[in-house]
């Protein structure tokens, strides 16, 4: 609990940004709900209600709500009434009479909403400066793969050679890393699923059984036998089910090896300094359409790709943000892909919220609460079934749809159904507004203790993972719990939205949503330690999203807030204007239950201040609107034409002058993939041509490294050369800088005085084939069976002093030069 919230920059900026705005919005709603104190105290006073709330418990959260308990009788027949009076309770006795709520706001209460929404505003304007800020002293204090990285989105087809685009980039400065990409998702996708299938086997019989022992069976056999069950026998995962998908995955895995055709489709270009990444992007940014035409225009030809591809280049998202098994995914069929999935979720959330109505309207209020809940629990593991069938080329990209789909849901089913399923003339009666507070409670208190109890894990860690035959299944109930930051986005906004959205009645609903940003701060600082798995980094893109939500909250809010005015008190009932026997008459109105927020028009039942909040009230929200389109939507489409034409790089900050090849811990874009039930991503390229410090997870040996590398998978036949095998896989390959290999060079000397005899002519062999100029093997960052690549220093800064040498753990005979 005492990391300082600046740390968590280690996880990704997206998540940095999510403690610092969860931190921001809990003192701001606090300072907003002392601001609110005003109406709280308002509505707790006779003032308000003449009975002073005695429907309430004296000791209540609800005391200083909405709720109106006094009423009064009046005339709504015609003909004429007889003597109306009204109960303790609010019943009206006498022929033709009604009652009527008398509690009235006041003109001080709307401003208070105002001056809410307008500070929040503020603050969201401010939020997005400090997130501004926070990015760009990220960017300059801690060193990543992006700052000193490219990605060519539209390489030619068959420029799989590393050494090429080595050429070509170099003269923007020196280039320490190339990774191909190629078009063998559908593989890598396979390869990994026969893992994790490989992986169930072992947990099952895999007790003192060898890992080839562990897969061995009769194929015949076991068809045979899993051609006996049944449909949904079939489904389950027994070991004969594991062992038929293992045989349908190496069949597909082999016709794919064989058949497949494997192109370049992205290309990671990783330069020595940030300066040169910079002038690579300056020079070389072109629009999308220049692009996709190769339209040369100015461009000088220096910067066009083999004289005839004019690159569509961009600055490369983080490695670990990459799903390198989408990177083949065309432009169009992500479009027509997305726009599918989310016109399902839009319509599956329409239909829910469609069949609570209509339930409601049904005349089974209770059902329709029960419905509301069920799709508060299925449909948000229905959505993100939903999204993991869209294919996106980053981890943020995916988020951040699903948090737009999350959005949808929430809003809907804890705001705007609540609202259109309630009685009219209730809304200021305490069952409705228990209902509100009841949401909020839940996440003040009962979600975040939900992640933090975590039942699921906790029982597999607790109890399953002490009837484990094997230790890897043991092991892989430690692995912790999945979780999206795009789902702890929405449940904050959802908040927000919540209590904003009726404010207006429910005022202390503010306080209570601090407590709940508070706790959620805290819970989901001690689950991200100690309970959830290590999510990949991702840019700030996510907190972006959510800062355009709370402006869509703060338009949500004024909306509903010129509602619950303008219907003020929403009895059904206004005055026609005439009397009978000198008693006001009224009449049946559904005007105050009515919607339409740019409405400015005066209700019989207003009195002359409560009209002219509406009208105010109307024109703010018609500003809002204005504002919003222009600001968001017209910002977006002069973003977006600019860069269909003339392309879009803006660099932040000033460029640092450390070196990628001497930032300790800086990671590189090594191809792999992940599987939900792996532990760690599985490697999907040849190591030999790079440094596996800079891969994003570390491995005891290199043997731990080759065992989770898909290049040496038993998956391919006899028919898949070693030639064929290797062109299956991307390609990264490294490209030392002089000053590193001059580095390795003089921390070969460091302990020249302590070795043995024979370490030391291996070294001193070492540095003379060295500086004769064999740069091709100082590249590879190898030399025969001596991994020069491999010495680190222990002084992250300055690399005064090699940590670790595969030299120094083997042998003499293990030495070729």
């Amino acid at each position: 609990f005492d990391t300082p919230v600046n740390e968590l920059g280690d996880f990704g900026i997206g998540i940095l940004l999510y403690f610092k705005m969860l931190r921001f919005l809990g003192v701001l709603v606090v300072i907003l709900g002392g601001a609110a104190a005003y109406n709280i105290n308002y509505f707790d006073s006779t003032d308000y209600s003449a009975n002073g709330q005695a429907v309430l418990p004296t000791v209540s959260v609800m005391r200083g709500s909405a709720v109106c308990d006094t009423y009064q009788a009046v005339c709504a027949q015609a003909s004429g009434c007889g003597t109306c009076s009204i109960s303790a309770a609010g019943v009206a006795s006498g022929d033709g009479c009604v009652a009527i709520k008398s509690c009235e706001f006041t003109p001080e209460n709307a401003y208070v909403m105002l001056g809410i929404a307008g500070a929040f505003l503020i603050a969201n304007l401010v939020m997005g400066w400090q997130h501004w800020k926070i990015e760009v002293e990220a960017d300059e204090a801690e060193q990543t793969a992006q700052d000193y990285s490219v990605m060519v989105n539209d390489p030619d087809p068959d420029a799989v050679d590393p050494d090429e685009w080595q050429k070509f980039f170099s003269q923007f400065g020196h280039v320490a890393y190339v990774t191909v990409a190629l078009t063998n998702g559908k593989l890598l996708t396979l390869m990994a699923e026969r893992r994790a299938v490989l992986r169930r086997l072992g947990f099952e019989n895999g007790v003192n059984k060898t890992p080839d022992e562990q897969i061995q069976f009769d194929a015949e056999e076991n068809t045979r036998l899993y051609n006996k069950l049944s449909f949904l026998q079939k489904r389950s995962l027994g070991l004969v089910q594991q062992r038929h998908r293992l045989l349908e995955l190496d069949a597909a895995i082999q016709k794919e090896a064989v058949d497949g055709k494997f192109v370049a489709t992205k290309v990671f270009i990783v330069f020595e300094t940030e300066e040169s990444q910079r002038r690579c992007l300056q020079q070389m940014t072109v629009g999308t359409i220049p692009a996709a035409l190769d339209f040369v225009g100015d461009l000088r030809k220096h910067l066009i790709f083999r004289g005839t591809n004019v690159l569509d280049i961009c600055e490369a998202p983080e490695p670990t943000d990459v799903i390198w098994e989408n990177l083949e995914t065309p432009f169009k069929h992500q479009v027509i892909e997305q726009t599918v999935t989310n016109t399902l979720s839009l319509g599956i959330v329409a239909l829910c919220g469609y069949l609570i109505y209509a339930i409601h309207e049904a005349g089974m209020p209770g059902l329709a609460a029960i419905f509301i809940s069920v799709t508060n629990s299925v449909m948000p593991t229905a959505l993100k079934a939903i999204n993991e069938q869209e294919e996106h080329l980053t981890q943020g990209s995916k988020q951040t749809s699903l948090l737009l789909k999350l959005v949808v849901l929430r809003w809907m089913t804890t705001g705007f159904i609540v609202l259109l399923v309630r009685d009219v003339a209730t809304t200021l009666d305490e069952e409705f507004i228990k209902k509100i507070w009841a949401i909020l409670l839940a996440d003040a208190l009962t979600t975040p203790c939900l992640r933090l109890l975590d039942p699921g894990s906790r029982l597999g860690r607790y109890y399953f993972s002490k009837k484990a035959e094997t230790q890897e299944k043991m092991n892989s109930y430690f692995l912790g719990t999945s979780w999206f930051l795009a789902e702890r986005y929405t449940d904050m906004t959802k908040t927000i939205f919540v209590s904003l959205f009726f404010a207006a009645i429910f005022p202390q609903g503010l306080f209570v949503t601090a407590v709940a940003f508070f706790v959620s701060y805290w819970v989901d600082m001690y689950c991200l330690f100690r309970l959830w798995k290590q999510p990949p980094a991702m840019d700030g893109s996510l907190a972006d999203a959510a800062r355009v939500q709370i402006s869509l909250v703060l338009l949500a809010h004024t909306f509903v807030t010129h509602h619950f005015f303008r219907g003020w008190p929403f009895d059904g009932y206004e005055p026609t204007g005439s009397y009978v026997g000198g008693v006001p008459l009224y009449e049946k109105t559904d005007l105050q239950s009515k919607y339409n927020v740019f409405d400015w028009s005066r209700g019989k039942w207003m009195s002359d201040e409560q009209a002219r909040i509406v009208l105010i009230y109307a024109i703010v929200n018609i500003a809002a609107v204005s504002v919003f389109a222009v600001y968001y939507f017209g910002h977006s489409f002069k973003y977006g034409v600019h860069k269909l034409i003339w392309g879009s790089y803006v660099s932040v900050g000033d460029a640092r002058q450390d070196e990628y090849s001497f930032v300790p811990g800086i990671q590189t874009y090594v191809p792999m993939v992940s599987h939900k039930s792996l532990g760690l991503p599985l490697i999907a390229t040849e190591l030999q041509k790079l440094d596996t410090e800079h891969i994003c997870f570390t491995m005891k040996s290199a043997e731990e490294y080759d065992r989770d590398n898909l290049v040496n998978s038993n998956a391919f036949r006899g028919n898949v050369s070693n030639q064929r095998r290797r062109g299956l896989f991307s390609i990264c390959k490294q490209y030392k800088s002089q000053k590193l290999m001059d580095w390795e060079i003089e921390n070969v000397e460091v302990d020249m005085a302590t070795i043995h005899e024979w370490e030391r002519e291996t070294m001193l062999k070492t540095k003379k084939v060295l500086r004769g100029g064999i740069e091709e093997v100082g590249a590879m960052g190898k030399m025969g069976g001596v991994k020069i690549g491999s010495m680190k220093s222990l002084d992250t800064k300055n690399k005064e002093k090699a940590s670790k040498s595969s030299m120094l753990n083997a042998g003499p005979e293990n030495y070729e030069l």
